[in-house]
């Protein structure tokens, strides 16, 4: 997923989002009383109409028991617990 813009990446946001709390087994209700906001935010998050606070993002993230990488759509190195998409390139 190199060269990915932020554009792509906020228009598979919400599908990640509801697919991870689908694995959890949680309607967007009991998302929301967990994330303190309405079931219309968690609704409009899902359909990448809007998006959760910055603040928000590693509850969510803890929710999930994901990264906020993964969350985001990067792929998490475990090893050097830094996101691969980012690393510099050696040159």
């Amino acid at each position: 997923m190199s060269n990915s813009t932020a554009s792509d990446m906020s228009g598979n946001f919400g599908g990640r989002l509801k697919s991870f709390r689908k694995k959890r087994g949680l309607t967007q209700e009991q998302m929301a009383e967990y994330m303190g906001v309405s079931s219309q935010a968690v609704s409009k998050w899902e359909n990448n109409i809007s998006y959760p606070d910055v603040s928000l993002l590693p509850i969510l993230a803890n929710l999930f028991s994901v990264t906020t990488d993964e969350l985001l759509g990067g792929r998490y190195c475990p090893k050097s617990g830094t996101n691969r998409r980012n690393l510099p390139r050696r040159g």
